[in-house]
């Protein structure tokens, strides 16, 4: 038994829409063995 997991018909969003939240979610490490450093490098 095939089933599909998409809806072709389905009205969506284009990427470019959720470009700006992608880009604010990845601007900075929430949890990081990093952060600390980045934080001080960004300091200087």
């Amino acid at each position: 038994m095939t089933r599909r997991l998409f809806d072709p018909d389905y009205d969506s969003e284009p990427l470019e829409f959720f470009e700006p939240m992608v880009m604010r979610l990845c601007s900075y490490p929430r949890t990081s063995i990093y952060k600390k450093a980045m934080v001080e490098e960004a300091a200087e």
